[in-house]
């Protein structure tokens, strides 16, 4: 580990009757996996970028259909301003409307006048009401966008110089800590080994032939043998 961060390492190694052969060969594999690191990481690095790119050009899309609509919404409710004058007109229409109820009947001239502009009052401002909410829908989502914006510019920023470290192979890579040189002996076949294991095989095989050759020899040497053979014919 260097400082703090997991160290991947390994070992690439040939066996080759001829040894000059097997260290081209080692060196040569390490050449390749170094290539195939670096073709990788750059790119994932380009992908990540081009991934990155796209995503920053559909939001900065969509923050543009917003404040369209944003500009759209201001130009068509900006011929019908809510003001407090007619907040006040509403008000002093319901009162005169309580009065007069109180005398006249629902179809007289003034009753019916009144309810129809009480009614047209009402409904411009629920209207604008709705539009104001409508409104600030609006720049609550051009609000998210534009903080997406800035958080996937920095993530393109970061990107792009990652891109630029690893076609400049300044990035953290793989490196070759030692090649491969000429072995001055062979790995195997250990011939130490080998010959100790040949004595040892002749030996066993001597201590067999010699056991074989007594057990099948049939000569009397002692006298328990001639008493055997005696005792035999008996």
């Amino acid at each position: 580990r260097r400082n703090d961060a997991l160290t991947i390492a390994l070992t690439v190694s040939v066996e080759y009757e001829d040894p000059q052969t097997a260290m081209r060969v080692a060196n040569e594999l390490m050449t390749l996996i170094l290539s195939e690191d670096a073709r990788n990481r750059a790119s994932r690095a380009h992908e990540t970028t081009s991934f990155l790119t796209k995503e920053l050009k559909k939001l900065e899309a969509d923050l543009g259909i917003i404040e369209a609509q944003i500009a759209d919404h201001k130009r068509r409710n900006a011929a019908e301003p809510v003001s407090e004058k007619t907040s006040q007109q509403l008000v002093a229409l319901k009162a005169e409307y309580q009065e007069k109820s109180a005398v006249f009947s629902a179809k007289h001239p003034d009753i019916v006048r009144l309810t129809r502009q009480i009614s047209a009052l009402e409904t411009a401002t629920k209207r604008a009401a709705q539009d104001e909410n409508g409104l600030e829908v609006l720049q609550n989502q051009r609000v998210t966008i534009q903080k997406n914006i800035e958080s996937t510019t920095q993530k393109v920023a970061a990107a792009r110089l990652g891109e630029s470290l690893e076609t400049g192979q300044f990035a953290e890579r793989l490196q070759v800590l030692e090649h491969a040189v000429q072995p001055q002996k062979p790995v195997k076949p250990n011939r130490p080994k080998f010959l100790a294991l040949v004595f040892a095989c002749a030996l066993a095989a001597g201590g067999a032939a010699i056991f074989l050759v007594e057990a099948l020899n049939s000569t009397i040497r002692h006298p328990r043998d001639l008493l055997g053979r005696v005792e035999a014919q008996l």
